[in-house]
């Protein structure tokens, strides 16, 4: 009698399951011509969000990767599509959104046409990441997005539901400048709802730093501090022209202590940081940076000295000049390229719709002065 032996064979399939957070219940919703996520209002908008750590830690775990985010849509936006969406994300010490956010971002959704969906109250508009976002189980997080258009002035000019909260977001609003390049200067006490959706990570052998943060610049130092990312205690930092892009050799040791220094650098020059974690037999962590900064301008001592501004091109405003937009409007010191004697460039302050409601500034550089020299 012959044996049949019979053999099974079983098919495993590892499967990695998404998961979903909602951050945000208000059932409210931003008006159409107020900023938001998804505003045609203007031609070009950048917008910010913080959303805590206590909020995502209800769900997400460290290393988690946020694969995709969603507005609860509430009005749709008459102009259909906001050209060249784009969306980052970054780790950040900040509770809130009273003031810009410059933590370093990464950049998630690279610029895309995005025509957004009108959702039922609950519902998300999601959109998927070409990168994911891999959080540190620590930090809270910005989300930014920002869309250079110009996108159509055409009414509805879109809405999605929010939670009122006191400096919950903030936006840069313009008809005339790409607001991807420009700092956020609207504080607005209310924050968009949002969905991520995630999936499990995995913690690196050798965890990276996060929280860099750039402080004390002068015109030839600067200082700057990270926050451990495990039980290393040694770093290895690169301060390098801004735009270098990631270091592919080693950098300055640091021993036992979470900061560092350097000088010798040039006045009014752009520089970039990174940072990562030494840990011996578990080799190194990533590079956690750019964090980028630019060194403060020389003090002007030599005398006589004139600025005509027609060297910049407009509306940027010369090196070591800036403006103080103490009203967060949409009017403040900038540069015109025929505003000026006989139809040359010129600073001016234009103000519109506003009735005189001004509180602007122009700064200029800083002066050495000894004695008998004045300023017309």
């Amino acid at each position: 009698m012959k044996k049949i032996t019979l053999y099974l064979m079983f098919l495993f399939t590892i499967s990695t399951f998404s998961q979903e957070i909602v951050i945000g219940n208000g059932t409210t919703s931003t008006t159409s011509t107020g900023a938001d996520p998804i505003d045609g209002y203007y031609a070009a908008l950048k917008y910010q969000a913080v959303y805590l750590a206590s909020e995502l830690n209800s769900s997400l775990s460290p290393y988690d990767e946020i694969t995709s985010l969603g507005w609860s849509i509430s009005g749709d936006y008459g102009g259909g599509i906001l050209y060249g969406y784009t969306i980052k994300i970054g780790h950040t010490s900040a509770i809130d959104s009273g003031t810009h956010d410059s933590s370093v971002l990464t950049t998630v959704k690279s610029s895309f046409d995005y025509d957004p969906t009108v959702t039922a109250e609950g519902e998300f508009d999601m959109i998927s990441f070409d990168t994911n976002f891999i959080w540190n189980g620590v930090d809270n997080i910005v989300v930014e997005v920002c869309t250079n258009g110009p996108n159509a002035y055409t009414s509805p000019y879109g809405t999605v539901r929010k939670t009122d909260l006191t400096s919950g977001s903030r936006s840069y609003r313009s008809d005339s400048n790409p607001a991807c390049d420009y700092d956020t200067s609207s504080t607005h006490n209310y924050r968009p709802n949002i969905k991520f959706s995630y999936i499990a990570g995995t913690p690196p052998s050798c965890i990276a730093p996060s929280g860099l943060t750039i402080s004390n610049i002068t015109s030839s130092s600067v200082d700057f501090l990270w926050t451990a990312g495990g039980t290393e205690v040694n770093y290895e930092y690169v301060v390098q022209a801004a735009g270098t892009g990631e270091p592919t050799a080693a950098g300055t040791a640091v021993t036992g202590s979470t900061s560092a220094s350097e000088s010798g650098l040039t006045a009014n020059s752009p520089y970039e940081v990174y940072v990562r974690s030494n840990c011996d037999t578990n080799g190194f962590s990533s590079w956690v940076g750019p964090s980028s900064f630019t060194t403060a301008c020389d003090a002007i001592s030599s005398f006589p000295w004139t600025e005509d501004f027609e060297s910049v091109t407009s509306p940027a405003l010369p090196s070591c000049f800036s403006e103080l937009n103490n009203n967060s409007d949409t009017d403040y010191w900038k540069t015109y390229s025929s505003y000026g004697t006989s139809s040359s460039k010129a600073a001016g302050l234009y103000t519109d719709f506003n009735s005189g409601n001004n509180d602007d500034y122009l700064i200029l550089p800083q002066f050495t002065l000894t004695g008998n020299e004045r300023l017309k």
